[in-house]
């Protein structure tokens, strides 16, 4: 995976759902998983881009697990892009 070549070094993450149309279980599970993986990273901040609210519900929900991650939502990217570039 491309964070492992980080090798522990500070990153960022933008991640844009705003044109998926729900989810499974199994997605869900996944990405939960993904999460929980993504805590012993070095993250700095993840901003996730969704037009729906319940996406949001559900990821605050079901797929996140701890609040080890400083994440915000956005309704487009412009927004979480500048969000992102004020860690730099």
């Amino acid at each position: 995976m491309v964070v492992e070549r980080f090798q522990q070094k500070e990153f960022l993450l933008l991640i844009d759902i705003k044109n998926c149309e729900g989810g499974t279980p199994e997605g869900y599970e996944e990405s939960r998983k993904f999460n929980i993986w993504l805590d012993e990273q070095n993250l700095t901040a993840k901003a996730i881009v969704s037009s729906s609210s319940i996406f949001i519900q559900i990821n605050e929900s079901i797929v996140r697990d701890t609040n080890k991650q400083n994440i915000q939502y956005f309704e487009n990217q412009k927004n979480a892009v500048n969000w992102l570039q004020s860690f730099l």
